[in-house]
């Protein structure tokens, strides 16, 4: 869960001033709170809308009937987005791409 807790910490923090001769318009400006979308696993529509969003991060929804392979397609067309994988069953190990 490294990335989804830097975030989550950051977000907590709030927005931070930097020390220094940095200008006040350098100040990196953070959301209070983090915006994640669900999506089925094997939809690759709703992964390119999550893609474009540009949101937090998603959370594939990996449970009933889905394939492992519908799960690591999902979690590969959301590179670049901080992913994680909601299962019934626990694996012996993360999906691939996923961080949570």
């Amino acid at each position: 869960m490294g990335e989804l807790l830097d975030k989550l910490e950051r977000a907590s923090k709030g927005t931070v001033q930097s020390l220094g001769f940095v200008g006040a318009n350098r100040r990196e400006q953070v959301a209070p709170m983090l915006l994640l979308g669900a999506i089925v696993a094997g939809d690759v529509a709703q992964a390119k809308l999550v893609g474009e969003a540009k949101l937090d991060g998603a959370i594939v929804i990996g449970s009933g009937s889905a394939k492992k392979a519908d799960v690591e397609q999902s979690t590969k067309s959301l590179k670049g987005t901080t992913v994680g994988v909601w299962q019934e069953e626990a694996q012996a190990k993360d999906p691939a791409g996923s961080d949570y």
